[in-house]
């Protein structure tokens, strides 16, 4: 039986490792419509509640540095380019043992409510 990623490391590299294929699988040549459907049924739903999920949480914990991010993840999607950008660089980051995510180092410094 397949055990699913269940730490924090472990959660970001396999999202990394999908996320880098399925931007590559958009930019590919000759990529099979049934290749394209198994990855969207797999990726979607499970981004959906991970996003979800880790984003209530921030707000729950740090309002302003989750307001941060959401702006952050906003001017990603619109750029568009940054979204390929960024997952690539945090992709080869976090291969290396690298921090990843907007400003890494910021993050010993959230400001925590309960």
């Amino acid at each position: 039986m397949k055990t699913s990623p269940n730490t924090p490391s472990a959660i970001i590299g396999d999202f990394l490792r999908h996320g880098t294929k399925a931007l590559d699988l958009h930019y590919a040549e000759n990529v099979s419509l049934e290749t394209a459907r198994d990855l969207l049924r797999a990726l979607v739903p499970v981004n959906a509640l991970a996003i979800v999920a880790l984003m209530a949480e921030l707000e729950q914990i740090a309002p302003d540095r989750a307001r941060r991010v959401a702006e952050r993840l906003g001017r990603a999607w619109d750029a568009g380019d940054d979204v390929w950008e960024l997952l690539h660089e945090w992709h080869d980051q976090h291969a290396r043992g690298i921090p990843v995510g907007f400003h890494p180092t910021a993050t010993l410094g959230l400001e925590v409510r309960r």
